[in-house]
């Protein structure tokens, strides 16, 4: 007695490899068996029962003999570094910076102030993290990811714009306009000093 299998065929939609085939068993096969494709500048999001890419493949109970899919891609985020070694999304949001960059001077890091800089995400100031005592966000900041400045463990003071539209700082505490706190400094003086 030999147990169900089932042959997939997938189609990598442009991407390397062009066309697979396996045959799995049926009663342990699931989707992350498969191979991910590769495809320049793209990222893979996902394999679809239709080549158009409308019906994502989720498994279930009834598979037919033979299951084709095809690869889903998504353009990967255009990212620029400027000359300070801030690393920039399409968005205009810091995603990262440089290791050997100009921006921390004596710990000091300062946010660039053109506006095509617009925000920040989680994790993109990681590499510098051990040097980073203060930040100075200027007034074209006007989104800050939750979380963006966690890893920064060395941070005492955040210092905003005054003509800055979404953040305000009172004492190195960074504010929200609504006044709720964003972000407090995780080794503050008001940590020590209660």
């Amino acid at each position: 007695n030999t147990s169900a299998s089932i042959r997939v065929i997938l189609y990598g939609s442009g991407g390397i490899p062009e066309i697979s085939e396996a045959v799995y068993d049926l009663a342990s096969f699931s989707v992350d068996m498969l191979c991910i494709p590769e495809k320049e500048n793209m990222i893979f999001n996902g394999w679809y029962m239709d080549e158009a890419c409308t019906m994502p493949f989720e498994r279930t109970e009834v598979l037919p003999e033979v299951l084709e899919l095809y690869a889903a891609w998504i353009k990967k985020p255009e990212v620029t570094v400027d000359e300070k070694g801030f690393i920039l999304d399409e968005r205009g949001y810091i995603v990262g910076c440089n290791a050997n960059m100009e921006t921390v001077i004596d710990g000091l890091l300062c946010v660039p102030s053109y506006v095509e800089c617009r925000g920040i995400e989680k994790g993109a100031f990681d590499v510098v993290k051990e040097i980073v005592y203060d930040i100075y966000i200027s007034e074209n900041i006007t989104y800050i990811a939750p979380g963006a400045f966690d890893s920064l463990g060395c941070l005492m003071y955040i210092e905003v714009h005054p003509r800055n539209p979404s953040y305000y700082s009172v004492n190195g505490i960074l504010y929200n306009m609504d006044g709720t706190v964003e972000v407090c400094p995780p080794v503050h003086p008001s940590v020590y000093f209660k």
